[in-house]
């Protein structure tokens, strides 16, 4: 019973772990860079296409946890960038402090 009892507990905790985990917005879909004309797509698959200019790079993402990204840069190792989300105006800001923001393409 005791052992039941703690499967119970720690399938629980799991649990609640995963879904504080998740994004609390709604990343997937088309960004268009607010200052600028880059564009990032993401999908629900766990890859988002980042377009600037005629070059276009897939790369895999993956929630951190409910304010970070980490992004595989392939060679260049990952990145993780925090993000917010406000209205439809995503901010992404790197490791080193930059900011960029991208507006929802409807």
């Amino acid at each position: 019973m005791k052992a039941l009892r703690l499967v119970l507990v720690v399938c629980l905790v799991l649990a609640a772990a995963s879904c504080s985990l998740k994004a609390t917005w709604d990343l997937p879909g088309k960004w268009q860079q607010v200052e600028g004309k880059d564009v990032i797509e993401f999908n629900q698959n766990g890859t988002m296409v980042y377009s600037t200019g005629a070059t276009a790079y897939t790369l895999p993402y993956k929630y951190i946890d409910a304010k970070e990204l980490r992004i595989d840069l392939g060679i260049f190792g990952t990145t993780a960038v925090k993000a917010s989300l406000e209205k439809d105006v995503l901010t992404l800001t790197d490791p080193a402090g930059k900011v960029v923001k991208f507006a929802k393409v409807k």
